[in-house]
């Protein structure tokens, strides 16, 4: 927990709880084992006494209280003593990842509430997989105690599943192979998610870009900074925090970047508003160095690994892949100005066949609403990294033609899903028509694509067609088609006389000068 003043933080200042999760003995176990002994046993009781501020059996808020309760129950004096106490154990478990702490600032009662949303604890498999945990309890309880633990936590099969040469065969059943969804409509109260759950908006999945809150922008930002005092103001200003945060996940920025771009000279006006255009260049500048400095690290590291197979058979390194960014949570970053409610229920577009297993039809067109171009652009090319060339002309329709994200995703799947040409022309052509015809909205994307696939269905333009379009020959230097008889066409013919035969060969032969009479 940051705080540097102890009266920001007394016994005086209410407080809630928020969980999405309720713990098993199993879950209790393992805080007892892995997380206790790193954070000590009174944080691990707080954890508790935070954790029993619900029912066992719901999930949600706990209604406000004083902090008072907290201090009576965890027998910790009220003065500054005891403040300093409860903050030092706070920010033990949000350094392991059991606790996130936030602070609501409720202008009607001008008053601070502060907020606990507590996390649930990893499994062993999670927690050996972190590094930092696993070295922390190592230095806490010793190797051969982690090495303990490994052990008895270890996923081991039975010995004749683990016997060399059993096959593995898949059985499961895709969702979409059992169930068959409605997709002419949805209902917008049960697709909508709760606004106001603060503590699902801040949790980011792992393969999800991070959304930078204000405190962490603060306190990357240099005091001596000339922008210093313009940060300070995005504390009340959220809707340019939703700016930033949002070209962060489009351009794949991470927290130091964002800071070092926000630090950049011109980068507010004298006012205090932010230069949105300036951020998008310089954000797309360091998106692209990036990717050419990882794209040249894959190549390095491919063509190393292909040296040590060539030298050493069955020797692969396990460096030689790179992990990449996913497109992830699409509520992550979703402004809290626009609600799923106020959506008209209009046909949702199929989702493609490589996708199902990801994505219902909602939530695939959710994604195509509110997700970066970038992100969609990595699903659809999940074998390898986008083209550079299809990243600058989308950046270029995005950021000059200043098409909509919404309209840029639904032209990319439908461009995915059709199998259709992605060269410059042809994207740049349909481009043209979108901007000409103030397509601006997803359900006007939509709308016109449908009506451009039924315009083409009736014009009876097939698929080759669309592919391969015609080339114009002049007919001039074409030889004309001669006319061939069929001998089979014309029947059984009689035979001639000699008499005939005569006079035909003697008017053959007039005919060629060679007979006078």
């Amino acid at each position: 927990m940051r705080l540097t003043n102890p009266l920001h933080f007394t016994e005086q200042h209410r407080f809630y709880v928020f969980r999405d999760f309720a713990l098993s003995d199993f879950d209790w176990k393992v805080i007892s084992q892995f997380y206790q002994p790193m954070v000590g046993a009174v944080a691990a009781a707080l954890y508790m006494t935070l954790y029993h501020q619900l029912d066992a059996d719901r999930i949600g808020y706990s209604p406000l209280e004083q902090q008072r309760k907290l201090f009576l129950s965890m027998e910790i004096d009220m003065g500054e003593r005891g403040r300093r106490l409860l903050i030092e154990q706070t920010s033990k478990l949000e350094a392991v990842g059991l606790l996130r702490t936030v602070r609501k600032y409720l202008a009607a009662a001008d008053e601070h509430v502060f907020g606990y949303e507590l996390q649930r604890p990893l499994s062993p498999p999670e927690f050996f997989r972190n590094e930092h945990l696993t070295l922390l309890l190592r230095d806490k309880i010793g190797k051969f105690a982690v090495l303990a633990l490994k052990d008895e936590y270890r996923l081991v099969p039975p010995e004749p599943l683990a016997a060399p040469g059993v096959s593995t065969e898949e059985l499961s059943v895709p969702f979409y192979e059992q169930f068959r969804l409605n997709v002419c409509s949805a209902d917008p109260d049960l697709s909508t998610d709760d606004k106001s759950d603060d503590g699902q908006a801040g949790r980011i999945s792992g393969e999800s870009a991070a959304m930078f809150r204000y405190e962490d922008i603060l306190a990357r930002t240099p005091q001596t900074s000339a922008n210093r005092r313009f940060i300070e103001a995005l504390k009340r200003r959220p809707d340019q925090l939703a700016v930033i945060n949002m070209t962060a996940r489009k351009y794949r920025l991470s927290l130091q970047e964002t800071c070092r771009l926000l630090d950049e000279d011109g980068m507010f006006t004298e006012a205090g508003e932010l230069d949105t255009e300036r951020l998008t260049a310089l954000a797309s500048l360091c998106f692209h160095q990036a990717r050419k400095r990882t794209q040249a690290v894959e190549r390095a590291l491919a063509r190393g690994s292909s040296s040590n197979r060539s030298g050493e058979s069955g020797n692969v390194s396990d460096d030689a892949f790179i992990a990449g960014a996913g497109g992830g949570d699409v509520e992550a970053l979703r402004p809290a100005v626009s609600a799923v409610s106020s959506e008209p229920a209009e046909p949702l577009l199929e989702v493609p066949e490589p996708l199902r297993d990801e994505f219902d039809v909602v939530r695939y067109n959710r994604m195509l609403r509110y997700e970066p171009y970038t992100a969609v652009l990595e699903r659809f090319f999940r074998k390898g990294s986008v083209p550079d060339y299809l990243l600058r002309l989308f950046e270029k329709i995005d950021v000059n033609y200043r098409l909509s994200g919404e309209v840029i995703n639904v032209l990319l799947h439908y461009l995915y899903v059709r199998k259709e040409s992605w060269s410059t022309n042809y994207i740049e052509m349909i481009v043209s028509n979108l901007l000409a015809k103030q397509i601006d909205t997803f359900e006007r994307a939509v709308a016109y694509f449908r009506e451009e696939s039924a315009r083409r269905a009736q014009a009876g333009i097939g698929e080759k067609e669309r592919k391969e379009p015609k080339t114009r020959k002049t007919s001039s230097g074409r030889k004309p088609k001669l006319a061939v008889v069929d001998p089979a066409q014309l029947g059984e013919q009689p035979d001639l006389s000699e008499e005939e035969r005569e006079r035909i060969r003697r008017l053959a032969l007039k005919r060629d000068g060679k007979l006078v009479e």
